[in-house]
Order: C-alpha cells, then structure tokens, then sequence
C-alpha cells in the first residue's frame, strides 16, 4: 500500500561491515523501494541534475528510488540490514553501473 508499484522482487543487503559502501548504480527502468530494517545507512541520490543524501535509521521510514537515478548506500553500521522491493525481476541489462554512462544516458533519454 504505501510503495508506488507491484513488487516482483525482494531481497536484502546484509552481513554489513562498518562503513560498508553499496549501489553505484542506477536502473533504466526498475523503480526501488529501499527501507534500513537494522543499522543505519546514507543514500546518495544523483538525477542527473540535483543531488540529495537521505540518512536511514529506522525500519519505519524509506527511500523511493525511481528508474535513472544513480544511488549509492554508503557509511553503513556494521550489521546493517537493508530491505530491497523492485517494480521488476533481475535483469543486468537494466543496470547502468558507470556514472558517466548513466550522466550519458539520462542526456539521450531526457
């Protein structure tokens, strides 16, 4: 009820190191609903054009990550738990992981 999409995959990031970084990414096409479910956690949000870092800490709180935005989690808690819910099913033609690749893509596709 409160995620914008019909999930087709679940997954989470856990056995977390302290300070931990994750992502590095953005997808073409698959919208993300992130939630920190134990531990804490910084999302890095880049649209191209604005940026924004979101702090989780809380299981009661998350983070909508809509197709072509680049995300990284950084600076985790050792033992962080991350809850992921995807709009789509696994797909690595989906993952743009260059960051000027996805500046490149998100010029061509505006």
């Amino acid at each position: 009820r409160h995620v914008p999409f019909k999930l087709k995959r679940v997954y989470l990031i856990k056995d977390c190191i302290e300070g931990m970084d994750r992502g590095h990414h953005a997808h073409k096409t698959t919208d993300q609903a992130l939630f920190c479910i134990q531990g804490e956690v910084d999302i890095y949000l880049d649209n191209g054009v604005e940026k924004e870092i979101i702090h989780l800490n809380s299981a009661k709180n998350g983070v909508f990550l809509p197709a072509r935005v680049w995300h990284e989690m950084r600076h985790m808690k050792k033992n962080t738990i991350m809850l992921v819910v995807a709009s789509d099913y696994y797909d690595e033609k989906d993952y743009i992981r260059n960051y000027q690749d996805f500046l490149t893509y998100i010029k061509g596709n505006a």
